[in-house]
């Protein structure tokens, strides 16, 4: 039985600088409007060509829901009821990666503490907040808050980054050590995906959301040993270099960033990934395999089965007809050539 290992990642994005010029031609999109947002991807490293890119993200850790960490929210005022009240809507109490698992932290709030560090590990992004963060934040807007959360520089930041890959524990220390908290109230939950079962190495995965404040937007800078390179892009940039094959983007990222492309603005992420998170539904793609390519069918898809199984689903076998051939009124799904992928979306009430 082929079970899956838990993963939590996080989509950032921040507000494009007009000085900051276009990293490669865009194919096919100057007469459309762009979006004004870039988010980050990450390279990583010992992968073959095209390099395979990520959002920021990886494995739970125990570290990330021992108790402590209650206290650590409390002395800044934010108790568990005061958390649950904006992080833990009914929806993500249905999806199972969310489920109590006799841990000392509840689900909704360890595995945003998992983005969190993760993020900081692999590109040195810290997204902390302070009892002055608070309190500045109050002072301004007439306590409007913008929904953005940034970078929390702190003394000694690369020694401790490295305290924190050798040892995730270290990462409650770095908190303790300098007064902050993860910034948890910033991060919305985005999807959940599911790998296939036929896969070798399978991940139950829930990405969250973010918006990064770009007047003090910390651009982040690789590990060396996971990542190799992380950059900022903006979702037509990352789908242009994945359609010519530079990067090699994982079906669920290709899917997100595709997503990104219908809301344009950077003031509309925090409404869209609001409403987002009301409506997160765990999605596990089936494939087929036809005569020149593969397909992965998603949810609302007239071909996706009635009935899966999580554990022994194996994939469609259709070698002797194409992808073209196999396309019908109501469909979800990529279809795959290489590492190349084109989405077909004809659902009548997929926004």
């Amino acid at each position: 039985m082929n079970r899956w290992k838990e993963a939590s990642s996080l989509i950032i994005s921040a507000a494009c600088k007009n000085q900051i010029a276009p990293k490669t031609p865009i194919l096919k999109l100057a007469e459309v409007d762009k979006c004004n947002f870039e988010i980050l991807a990450l390279k990583k490293r010992s992968t073959p060509k095209p390099q395979l890119c990520v959002f920021p993200g990886g494995s739970v850790s125990i570290a990330d829901s021992v108790q402590e960490w209650e206290g650590l929210f409390s002395k800044f005022g934010l108790t568990l009821n005061v958390l649950s009240d904006s992080l833990a809507n009914t929806n993500i109490l249905k999806l199972p990666i969310f489920n109590d698992r006799n841990e000392d932290l509840p689900r909704w709030l360890s595995l945003r503490i998992t983005a969190i560090r993760e993020t900081f590990e692999e590109c040195g992004i810290l997204l902390c907040k302070s009892k002055q963060t608070q309190n500045t934040l109050q002072d301004q807007s007439a306590l409007i808050q913008d929904h953005t959360t940034n970078h929390f520089e702190v003394d000694n930041i690369e020694s401790w980054r490295s305290k924190v890959l050798d040892d995730p524990f270290q990462f409650l220390a770095l908190c303790e050590h300098f007064n902050c908290y993860p910034d948890v109230e910033n991060l919305y939950l985005w999807s959940n995906w599911l790998t296939p079962s036929h896969m070798t190495e399978r991940f139950d995965a829930v990405f969250f959301f973010t918006n990064m404040n770009h007047l003090t937007l910390y651009r982040g800078s690789p590990d060396y040993k996971e990542i190799e390179s992380s950059e900022w892009f903006t979702p037509e940039e990352l789908l242009d270099l994945s359609h010519r094959g530079e990067i090699w983007l994982k079906p669920p990222q290709w899917y997100e960033i595709k997503e990104l492309l219908h809301v344009k603005e950077f003031t509309s992420l925090h409404k869209h990934s609001f409403r987002r998170s009301n409506s997160c539904l765990r999605w596990m793609p089936v494939r087929i395999i036809a005569l020149d390519g593969e397909i992965s069918l998603l949810p609302g898809d007239e071909m996706y089965p009635n009935e899966i199984h999580l554990f022994k689903s194996s994939p469609i076998v259709r070698k002797e007809e194409s992808m073209a051939s196999l396309r019908c009124e109501k469909m979800h799904r990529m279809e795959h050539t290489g590492v190349k992928i084109v989405l077909f979306d004809t659902r009548s009430d997929c926004r």
